[in-house]
């Protein structure tokens, strides 16, 4: 999550300056690695790892909405919090529960990254969204390789 603001990523997946676009790439993040420390359920560690991310990144949320000059803060932070946690679930729904889509994740990721990244703030077939599909497809199977030990 450290490189997500890097030039290189930005330019790479070709994203815009947007608040919401570059905490719903964190947030992917964080899902990609909450889920793979999902799949260890059996280990207390990666139970206490997956709370661990989640509040540090809810944290994180609320740091950077402090600065911000709003009515009714606490209001849009909780707002942006469970915005945040329905893309995950959204996410869950595609990878794993919708019986196309678990089976093959590629089935209308483009549909779901418009709409959970972009916010459908760019174009439906976009350059963006088909790259930013590939990446997220691409790191959610990299992730499947990784044990308990690599992400620790």
């Amino acid at each position: 999550m450290l490189y997500q603001d890097s030039w290189e990523f930005v330019n790479a997946l070709d994203l815009q300056d947007d608040f919401h676009i570059h905490n719903s790439i964190a947030n992917v993040h964080l899902w990609l690695i909450y889920q793979r420390l999902r799949d260890f359920s059996s280990n207390t560690f990666a139970d206490q790892l997956k709370d661990e991310l989640i509040e540090g990144f809810n944290e994180m949320i609320n740091a950077e909405m402090e600065d911000v000059q709003v009515l009714r803060k606490h209001k849009k932070i909780e707002e942006l919090d469970n915005y945040l946690f329905a893309i995950r679930q959204n996410l869950d729904y595609h990878f794993f529960i919708h019986g196309i889509s678990s089976v093959t994740p590629e089935f209308k990721l483009d549909a779901l990254v418009w709409s959970c990244i972009f916010h459908e703030k760019v174009p439906r077939y976009s350059e963006q969204v088909y790259k930013t599909s590939a990446y997220l497809l691409q790191h959610y199977k990299y992730m499947k390789t990784l044990s308990f030990t690599d992400i620790e």
